[in-house]
């Protein structure tokens, strides 16, 4: 026969562990994230990988870069933000295509004499959107002329991007 202390004790470890199991469950359950569509990509020494996904907020577009070292660079945009990005990158195109050959004494000139940096901004344009800032420029250096895309993520007051 169990004393009324016993099955108070018993009661009282069995809320507990049930408050616990349930606070446990919040923390431990991640958004769902499916994918929808996958492509990958090999141009010169780099992988890109670009999916269409979907989780509770809705589709996103992921691209990741992997570098022959393995280094890899994301992007994330939402569906909406995606339809704008591709109209900044129509008009980087159009540009691009009306810039002609770059001489070796602009290249020179720009990058300061040093041969690895990308000095030389030929466009730059940001975009805001969401929590989001997203930085274009069509670059050059030695190598020739290049896309740099980043992001940045404003997540609030207290936290950094």
């Amino acid at each position: 026969m169990e004393s009324g202390y016993t099955s108070v004790i018993r009661r009282r470890r069995t809320q507990c562990c049930t408050i616990l199991n349930k606070n446990t469950e919040h923390y431990q359950r991640e958004p769902e994230t499916q994918e929808l569509a996958s492509k990958r990509l090999d141009i010169q020494n780099k992988r890109f990988y670009l999916d269409v996904k979907q989780n509770a907020k809705g589709r996103f577009i992921k691209i990741a870069e992997v570098g022959a070292g393995g280094s890899k660079s994301r992007l994330t945009l939402s569906m909406s933000v995606a339809a704008e990005f591709r109209d900044y990158l129509g008009d980087f195109i159009e540009h691009y295509a009306q810039l002609g050959p770059s001489t070796p004494e602009q290249i020179a000139q720009s990058s300061g004499g040093d041969d690895t940096g990308p000095r030389r901004a030929l466009k730059s344009e940001f975009l805001v959107r969401e929590n989001r800032k997203y930085y274009l420029d069509l670059k050059e250096n030695q190598r020739g002329r290049f896309l740099r895309i980043r992001q940045t993520v404003n997540r609030g007051p207290g936290f950094h991007s």
